[in-house]
């Protein structure tokens, strides 16, 4: 038997209360903590279901539990562990669908060679599906 609860305020005994749609809109509904060098590894993540390093400078993430649609905020930030770089670019905003978000992960060392970025940090806000 699936049990349910319902309410519309969280209430705790001293730091007061809280209407529920704010925790509900208000949490992220993935995230992820990975390891972009190398094997390409997730070392932390909820609701993420796979990575997958598409090309030169692109990973993707597919999530567990999909997104009601492609409008939802993705803060990110990532990590290059070279002093030598000249530029740097990083975004996960041009590619996203409810099944996952493609990110750009490329660093420039010079004009003609590009890198990637070592560690990703990525999350969700948004309706999930």
């Amino acid at each position: 038997m699936a049990g349910k609860i319902v309410a519309d305020t969280l209430e705790h005994s001293t730091a007061g209360s809280i209407a529920t749609n704010y925790v509900v809109n208000g949490s992220a509904k993935w995230w992820v903590n990975a390891d972009n060098s190398g094997t390409h590894e997730v070392q932390g993540s909820f609701n993420n279901s796979s990575i997958l390093d598409d090309t030169s400078a692109k990973t993707s993430f597919s999530y567990t539990a999909n997104m009601n649609d492609d409008v939802y905020s993705v803060p990110h930030g990532g990590h290059y562990d070279d002093t030598n770089r000249t530029s740097m670019y990083f975004s996960c905003f041009n590619n996203l669908s409810t099944s996952g978000v493609k990110c750009n992960t490329g660093t420039y060392i010079s004009a003609n060679t590009a890198s990637e970025i070592d560690l990703i940090y990525a999350a969700v806000f948004g309706d999930l599906a």
